[in-house]
This record gives C-alpha cells, sequence and structure tokens, in this order.
C-alpha cells in the first residue's frame, strides 16, 4: 500500500470494509503482561479483523482494511489526527497466526503495511476478498461482548453484529457469484488441465443442480434432499485425504446452506440429516482438527439417527481424542464415549442375530 491509497482511505468514513483505531491492539506474548487485558485485547482484534472480511452484501469482491494509528472521526478541520504505531514490533506471521487460531475457515491472506504519513507511521492491514463466509472458530470475549465458536460476524454502517440468517445466505451467494466470475475470467473453459478435477466435477454437479431449480420452488425441499445425497454419494466415492482443503471448504459451506434451506422447507428425513452432519463433521477434522467441533457435529449427526454406525464410530473416535488432553468437552466426551460404545455394541448384536 503506498501513501496515495492510504490518504484516499482516510477520507472516507467507516464503512462495512474500513475500520480506523488509533491504538494498536495489545496483542503481545509476554507472559509478564496483563493476561485478561491482553487476552480480550487479541479478541477484540479478531472480531474487527472477521467482521471486517465478511463485510456485508454489496462487498464480496472488496478488500477490507483496518487503519490503525488514526482518529476514528474526521476532526474540525476534515482530516484525521494521527498517532505513531511502532510497526516494526508486529510481525507479519504473528498476526496471521493470531487471526487464524480464532478464524474460521482460516484467513486466505492478509497484508501487513507500514505507512510513513507526515512522519507518522500508520500501520494498515489488508484482507483480500474470502471466497467463503467467515465465523468464530472458538469463543471469544471483549471488553463488551462475548461471541460463542460458529458466530458470523458482520458489519452494518459502522457497527459489527452476529449476522442474521437472511444476511448469511445473500452473502454467501454473491461470493458464489464472484468466485465463479474470477475463475471464468483467469481459466479458458475449454482448458481444464490447471484445476483440480475434483473442483471442476464438484463445481459442475452444483452448477448443474442450481441452474435446473432455481425457478422452481414448488418441490424445493424434495430437491435439497436429492442434491444433499448426491454430494454425499459422490464424496464417499471419492478419497477423502485426495479432496483438496479449498474444495472441502465449498462443500461444507454449500451442506450447511442446504441444512438451513431444507429447515425452512421443513421436508427433510432424519436419515438424511444424520448423514450430513456426519460429513460436516468429517470434512472439520480434515479441515481444521478441531475435534471439538466435529465432536459437536458428531452428536447432532447421532441426535437424528442412532443406528448410523459410520458416526458411532467416528464419535467415538473423536471422544477418546478429546480425552487424551483437558479441554472444555472433555466431561461431555466422557459421557457420550459410554453411551455410543454402547449403541455400538447394540447395532452389532442385531447385526449378528439378524444374520
Amino acid at each position: 500500500m503506498n501513501s496515495n491509497l492510504l490518504r484516499e482511505l482516510l477520507n472516507q468514513e467507516e464503512g462495512l470494509k474500513l475500520d480506523f483505531k488509533q491504538n494498536f491492539y495489545n496483542l503481545s506474548r509476554d507472559e509478564n503482561s496483563d493476561k485478561n487485558s491482553r487476552e480480550r485485547q487479541t479478541d477484540e482484534f479478531i472480531k474487527d479483523v472477521l467482521a471486517l472480511t465478511n463485510g456485508n452484501t454489496g462487498t464480496a469482491n472488496e478488500s477490507a482494511y483496518l487503519i490503525i494509528g488514526v482518529g476514528d472521526s474526521l476532526n474540525e478541520y476534515g482530516t484525521r489526527d494521527l498517532y505513531n504505531i511502532d510497526g516494526n514490533k508486529i510481525k507479519s506471521k504473528d498476526i496471521i497466526e493470531i487471526l487464524n487460531a480464532g478464524i474460521y475457515p482460516p484467513l486466505p491472506d492478509v497484508k501487513f503495511h507500514n505507512v510513513k504519513l507526515s512522519d507518522t507511521n500508520i500501520v494498515a492491514i489488508e484482507i483480500p476478498p474470502s471466497p467463503h463466509l467467515h465465523e468464530t472458530r472458538r469463543h471469544l470475549k471483549t471488553a463488551k461482548s462475548e461471541f460463542h465458536p460458529g458466530t458470523v460476524l458482520v458489519r452494518r454502517s459502522e457497527g459489527i453484529y452476529p449476522s442474521l440468517e437472511t444476511e448469511r445466505y445473500a452473502i454467501r451467494k454473491e461470493k458464489e457469484i464472484f468466485s465463479q466470475t474470477q475463475k471464468e475470467s483467469l481459466v479458458d473453459i475449454n482448458d481444464v488441465t490447471s484445476l483440480n478435477k475434483e473442483d471442476v466435477e464438484y463445481n459442475t454437479r452444483k452448477n448443474r443442480f442450481f441452474s435446473k431449480n432455481t425457478n422452481n420452488n414448488s418441490s424445493s425441499a424434495k430437491k435439497i434432499v436429492h442434491w444433499s445425497e448426491s454430494i454425499i454419494h459422490w464424496l464417499n466415492s471419492n478419497d477423502i485425504i485426495n479432496v483438496n482443503s479449498s474444495l472441502f471448504g465449498e462443500v461444507y459451506i454449500d451442506l450447511e446452506q442446504f441444512l438451513v434451506n431444507a429447515a425452512k422447507a421443513k421436508n427433510i428425513n432424519n436419515d438424511i440429516k444424520s448423514r450430513i452432519y456426519y460429513m460436516l463433521a468429517k470434512i472439520e477434522i480434515f479441515l481444521s482438527h478441531d475435534a471439538g467441533e466435529a465432536f459437536i457435529l458428531c452428536k447432532k449427526s447421532i441426535r437424528y439417527r442412532r443406528d448410523y454406525g459410520e458416526s458411532l464410530l467416528f464419535g467415538v473416535e473423536i471422544c477418546k481424542d478429546l480425552l487424551s488432553y483437558d479441554n472444555i468437552y472433555k466431561e461431555d466426551a466422557q459421557t457420550h464415549l459410554i453411551e455410543w460404545r454402547s449403541f455400538l455394541d447394540q447395532l452389532e448384536s442385531s447385526r449378528k442375530f439378524s444374520q
């Protein structure tokens, strides 16, 4: 970022993709610093960047900017006061690690700039457009608010809020369109050799589905169920390890949205719900190795269908993993490990009896 672009940004009001801060966040890893203050400031930083990244509708193709070292309002002269920020103490690698420990899916790219204006060093954090709708990976606690894992934060004007379902749906669709446009502008439609073949096949299936069903709402629920089954069948027919992470992220978001749509239509059977939650749990482990989140998804899968053997087996393995280290899920995992093993024993007995 050059000084001209920074000056342009400083002349604008805060908005969906632009935020100003006077002071840098306390992200110090020094054990002698105030731990409570450090943790809350870290969570404040994650919250602010997460909301900027998502923005809101109408911003899918825009970069976001967090400008630090300036007043958050214009002064009487129509300019912003400047405050020197020592950017040399801040490492880009540390910033990305801190952010992605609290944001899911991880941010694809974050750019860190030190820019001189009138002998004052200003720090600008630039977040390029992301193909994903991002959410909190863990519980965040700031000075004024708390947010549970899985919260999608957006901006409305200058404020930050948990998103509404309508906002999430609109932003996802907007990002889909933007991502597809980007792909078409970069790759010849007849030359797919540079693309992962699974990406091409998945998007071909998805685009075919939407092109046929976008304007037909009379049987939307049945079509959602059919499409969900198609995804699950396709994933199961491929080696899960060989499918790339960006594709898995896209499938994860799509499956979540299908569950939302199906819930609206009130016409999706428990078997499909169970299988979708099971697949989400598998993707969660593959993408982020987050056993806690996978555990929650597995519980949902088993709640909808207790005799789903694959989900039970996977859930037992997750419980074992959670019990190997101390965490907030340990007591819950211990309880469900016993319960799910019992279900598995009953399932195995019934299968032997039927044979």
